[in-house]
């Protein structure tokens, strides 16, 4: 699970938070309600059982709040108490946002569809390994790309840069993850192999324990053994 941090004018930060039904094996549920956090909070938050949380995540009004160090102190104190870091940006301001979110360090960053405009970035992106959590649909919906067949996961997949397919917030988007993986190889033209790689990628990127992406890695190489237009492990 991750932590989600609402980007406001207080650094004090705030958290949103769900618990989970069942032991899940990813940061899969992220926000129901929002709390005042102090930094003491963070660092006992982090130190919940194992795998309860994994993750700090900044979203929110990037127009109105574009610098994420309004709260780099919340991300130095949930790293230094083991928290993985990923981030909200580009859903507003383009390839800028992108790189302004990289000054936190993330390992992941949320959306990120303007970094096509910058070969730069993207080979940054590259380089340092931070992938783009990309949704495609609700990019649209929210008019950060004029289409689903426009959005850039195909060309940015394509350049090397990490990317991983995903719905967003279902009262946002309301599909299924299924849905979307339609929407990319029928509107944007990734095949089948692309998105096995884009698909099993996610498990690299995973906020997970080893043993449990080890387990997982070795469930889709099994399932991929079956498919004929899978060739082996990654596609």
């Amino acid at each position: 699970m991750l932590a989600l941090l609402t980007s406001s004018a207080d650094p004090g930060v705030e958290l949103a938070e769900a618990p989970d039904p069942e032991p899940l094996p990813s940061e899969a549920l992220i926000a129901v309600e929002a709390i005042s956090l102090n930094r003491g909070e963070i660092k006992a938050l982090a130190n919940k059982p194992p795998g309860s949380l994994t993750g700090w995540d900044l979203a929110g009004q990037e127009a109105a709040y574009p610098d994420p160090l309004l709260h780099g102190r919340s991300f130095e104190v949930a790293r230094e108490n083991g928290l993985r870091i990923t981030i909200h940006a580009g859903e507003w301001g383009g390839a800028a946002q992108v790189r302004r979110a990289l000054i936190v360090d993330p390992e992941r960053i949320a959306h990120g569809p303007g970094a096509i405009e910058d070969a730069a970035l993207c080979a940054e992106l590259t380089a340092r390994g931070v992938t783009l959590d990309m949704a495609p649909t609700s990019n649209w919906q929210g008019a950060s790309v004029p289409s689903v067949a426009e959005h850039p996961i195909g060309p940015l997949y394509r350049m090397g840069v990490p990317v991983t397919l995903n719905t967003d917030d279902l009262t946002v988007s309301d599909l299924k993850l299924s849905e979307e993986y339609i929407k990319a190889s029928e509107q944007i033209g990734l095949s089948l192999p692309d998105l096995w790689a884009i698909d099993r990628h996610a498990l690299d990127a995973a906020f997970i324990d080893e043993t449990t992406r080890d387990r997982l890695r070795a469930e889709f190489d099994l399932w991929a053994s079956n498919v004929p237009e899978l060739a082996g492990p990654g596609g």
